[in-house]
């Protein structure tokens, strides 16, 4: 990967010179790596050459310009040892405890920032480029084909798979795989559910990796009428084999058919995603028309001398003749060359990558509004400074001089923050991925901290302290020499219409920026507390399905009903399930008044951004779950096929949709928005149940079900849930999970039973990416409320500070105290109202554009109510704020007013 700091090697070097330099680092640098030194320390030195070569190059550069008079008290500002000297860190480090409080509260918003933005893009980085810990893994590359009018891959791509094999150049070695859940039985013992990947036997020859023992898959292996053969991964062998060195020849049986374990790989080797098991690929493409079949990944090695570039040229040539010679199938297919790791972590669509990258920047501008709140802050303690800059300035230190002392100072304060939201960032993005991937990630993620997120922080804390030191700087050292020196025995930094922007600018952001976070934050806080209203510990889950989609489950999945109920650690089963048509999420409900009639436009409605959720369900479903009936009925087994279609809804459905009124009876259906579709049948509403969750602290928050009742002959897929008596829950983990594994394969080896999951984990694992998000949303809220009272305070504090002569001088000549009290709020007052009144039109405009850009001004409650507080605290840190230096003006006694002016 390239540095990211190379371009500062540009400055004061020809061409030849920097490329020289450039193959030095480099060189060192695989020397390093080649030792055996890790790549973050790496990093780190390139880091430190690639700076210390730019301030030498800046000194060499200021002694050109000055005509290398080395002695010149001048030149010493510019050269590269007092460029950033020790005197200054040291000076900078003892100006961070002479301001304890902005110290504190400038640390605390650019961790914030630096965490936010840098835990994002190590989280898109990650997914973006990674490094596939593979012999030559950055020339693994996918094949897939995309539908240009959905912008999404589509995986059946078994016909094209053998096309590409054939005809491409520029990727050689293609190979494919799909995923196959199947239940896997070793000797006598228990089955469990595997997942295996079923790939082409060039695939093992394409990773570059040799077996630990035995062999891998070889082409032979994928005739029909060759043996069932097995690859373990080194995990299995280690937990279920003992790592026993005769493993190779040994029996196990997946679904009906025996396999024989012919290789064990290495530790390590998950490829092609996360699999420790593999078998042959046996699918014969004649079996299947073109653009069906199984689901497949595609993949292959770049030739030499090809790039990316060429084989999606090739690519593209290949596609054009598939697409004319099969128009019904592939005439909106396009083909695209990827990454290996895109097309697997479902982001190979177009735009997709600069889509994120587009996000990650956005994100970024978080800090960029906390560093110019500190800036502000700085400014204002710069300003109490002047009088040093002008001793300074007046003593022969160039503004370049001072400029840079100041940016010295600045990038001090933004080195430890960065260091902690460095820390916080990584530990989020870790937490993230593995969220994301619950525990079976890709074997190239890597969580550790990586050198490309260390540049990212790096160049976040150089552009912070350009903002935080330079911009204060700039605007300190503007006027002249003699202008400053003048200063010095007078009233100190004159203030003009930039502070009063500041002040007006510092309560806009507030007033503009934190409603939006607030109510966001407030919004997924109320989704975190929204919990299940049943014993959700007592609850496992898993689906139940087989290989082939199309067949139904039927009296396997009763049998599989009645097999768990007999245990005696399970107080009830039950299973979801869909039918197709049944959805109706998002739409307008239409309600039947009478049996004849419909009433037309003022009867159809929407429950919120989520719309109505429709559930399939066994008919004692809501019974296994405890939801009581509030009216009506519960399903009964002739529900299923009853062309009334009866379905029943919870208590959020009647608040919705009928403001508490008698559901029972009454006929709904579903209508698409205008041109989309036709309505769908009229359903029958038999009973209302409790919620299936709660949220005690705002229940409208809640979405609106509809049940709808479904039978095992119906459905080819289930969700089965099993809910285990009290005293079992703390044997979830243990042999009560095989055990119901166990009954389940028992019934019939071709069903497949996914995770049996304690559903409290997957509860637990949504309510984690909602508290995350919340605690991210609060974190930027009090750090951008924190520094914007701070910067009012302090910029009033020091406009009220500066007037305190004048206030003086106005009581000498007679002014009452209440007047001149009077005249400071008044101004206060008026320069935070026009902060406020920025604020509030930016507030509307990010809550509605459309209805901002026409003149409609509609404020919801809860944003009037976040608005009103914030401009309270505005209002009270700015009155806070000068109150103190007004009344220390009042004391001034009139004569000492007077002799001082």
């Amino acid at each position: 990967m390239r540095h990211p700091l190379r371009f500062l090697l540009r400055f004061g070097r020809d061409e030849t010179d920097r490329v020289s330099l450039l193959g030095d680092i480099e060189e060192e640098r695989r020397e390093r790596i080649a030792r055996g030194c890790g790549r973050v320390s790496t990093f780190l030195w390139e880091t430190a050459e690639i700076i210390g070569a730019w301030a030498y190059s800046v000194r060499d550069a200021g002694r050109r310009r000055l005509g290398g008079a080395k002695n010149s008290p001048i030149v010493a500002g510019h050269t590269g040892s007092r460029f950033l000297s020790w005197a200054d860190l040291k000076l900078s480090i003892r100006l961070l405890f002479k301001y304890p409080g902005l110290t504190l509260v400038a640390s605390f918003g650019i961790a914030v920032g630096i965490a936010i933005s840098a835990g994002f893009f190590g989280f898109a980085y990650s997914a973006l480029y990674p490094t596939l810990p593979l012999d030559e893994g950055d020339r693994i590359v996918a094949l897939v084909n995309s539908n240009v009018a959905t912008n999404e891959e589509d995986r059946r791509v078994l016909h094209d798979f053998f096309t590409w094999r054939e005809q491409m150049t520029t990727v050689v070695e293609i190979g494919a795989f799909r995923n196959v859940d199947a239940n896997l039985q070793l000797g006598s013992g228990r089955a469990e559910s595997v997942r295996i990947a079923e790939m082409t036997a060039g695939t093992f020859r394409l990773a570059r990796v040799p077996p630990l023992h035995g062999r891998f898959l070889a082409p032979d292996d994928e005739r029909p009428d060759a043996h069932p053969v097995l690859v373990i991964g080194y995990d299995v062998w280690r937990l279920r084999f003992a790592q026993n060195p005769s493993v190779v020849g040994q029996q196990v049986r997946i679904g009906n058919t025996t396999h024989t374990v012919v290789g064990v790989m290495p530790e390590g080797f998950k490829f092609p995603v996360s699999h420790q098991y593999w078998m042959p690929f046996r699918v014969n493409p004649v079996a299947f028309e073109r653009g069906t079949g199984p689901e497949l990944f595609v993949f292959g090695r770049l030739a030499p001398g090809a790039t990316i570039a060429s084989a999606q040229r090739e690519l593209a040539v290949v596609g054009e003749r598939t697409a004319a010679a099969f128009p019904k199938t592939h005439a909106r297919l396009k083909p695209y060359v990827v990454k290996y790791t895109h097309s697997i972590t479902g982001i190979a669509e177009v735009g997709i990558e600069l889509a994120v990258l587009t996000v990650v920047l956005m994100i970024s501008l978080v800090l960029v509004v906390i560093a110019l709140n500190v800036a502000i802050l700085v400014y204002a303690r710069t300003a109490y400074r002047q009088r040093e800059i002008a001793i300074r300035t007046a003593l022969g230190a160039s503004r370049l001089r001072i400029v840079m002392q100041l940016f010295g100072e600045a990038l001090v304060l933004a080195l430890m923050p960065a260091a902690a939201g460095l820390a916080l960032a990584q530990y989020g993005a870790s937490l993230a991925l593995q969220i994301e991937f619950r525990g079976s990630s890709p074997f190239w993620l890597d969580y550790s901290v990586q050198p490309a997120t260390i540049g990212y922080v790096v160049v976040l804390v150089v552009v912070t302290a350009g903002i935080v030191g330079v911009l204060p700087a700039l605007q300190a050292t503007r006027r002249s020499i003699a202008g400053d020196v003048r200063q010095l025995g007078g009233t100190g930094l004159r203030l003009g219409r930039a502070w009063s922007v500041l002040i007006v600018a510092q309560v806009a952001i507030a007033v503009g920026l934190l409603p939006t976070v607030v109510l966001s934050g407030l919004t997924e806080l109320r989704h975190a507390l929204t919990r299940p209203a049943y014993p959700v510990e007592e609850f496992v889950s898993f689906e139940v399905t087989t290989e082939n989609r199309k067949v139904r489950l039927g009296h396997r999945l009763t049998e599989l009903k009645r097999r768990f109920q007999d245990d005696a650690e399970v107080a009830g089963v039950t299973f979801a399930g869909s039918l197709p048509g049944r959805g109706g999420a998002g739409r307008r409900v239409e309600f039947m008044r009478t049996a004849a009639a419909v009433v037309p436009g003022d009867n159809r409605a929407t429950a919120g951004a989520e719309g109505v959720r429709t559930f399939g369900i066994d008919t004692d479903y809501l019974m296994v779950h405890g939801r009581r009936i509030l009216a009506g009925r519960l399903f009964d087994a002739r529900d299923a096929g009853d062309a009334t279609n009866p379905v029943i809804v919870d208590r959020s459905f009647v608040r919705a949709f009928l403001n508490g009124e008698h559901a029972v009876g009454r006929r709904f259906r579903y209508v698409p928005a205008v041109g989309t579709g036709e309505p769908t049948a009229w359903y029958e509403i038999v009973g209302v149940v409790e919620n299936l969750s709660t949220n005690p602290l705002d229940p409208d928050i809640l979405p609106p079900f509809v049940f709808y009742p479904v039978a095992a002959e119906q459905i080819s897929a289930a969700l089965l849930r099993l809910r285990v008596r009290e005293s079992s829950v703390a044997r979830l983990e243990s042999d009560l999970l095989q055990r119901l594994h166990h009954l389940g394969t028992s019934v019939d080896p071709e069903l497949q039973l996914g995770e049996i999951r304690p559903s409290g984990v997957t509860d637990n694992i949504g309510a984690l990416k909602t508290r995350l998000l919340g605690l991210g949303l609060a974190l930027v809220m009090v750090s951008v409320l924190l520094l914007s009272a701070a910067g009012v305070y302090a910029l009033m504090s020091f406009a009220v500070a500066q007037r305190r002569r004048e206030i003086g001088i106005r009581t000498a000549l007679g002014a009452p105290p209440h007047r001149v009290l009077r005249s400071i709020f008044s101004r206060v007052a008026v320069q935070i109202g026009i902060g406020l009144l920025v604020g509030l039109a930016g507030s509307i405009a990010l809550e509605s554009p459309i209805e901002f850009a026409t003149g409609w001004i509609a404020l919801s409650g809860p944003r009037v109510i976040v608005i009103g507080a914030i401009a309270l605290m505005m209002l009270l840190a700015g009155f806070l704020a000068a109150f103190g230096p007004a009344r220390r003006g009042l004391r001034i006694q009139p004569v000492e007013a007077l002799r001082a002016d």
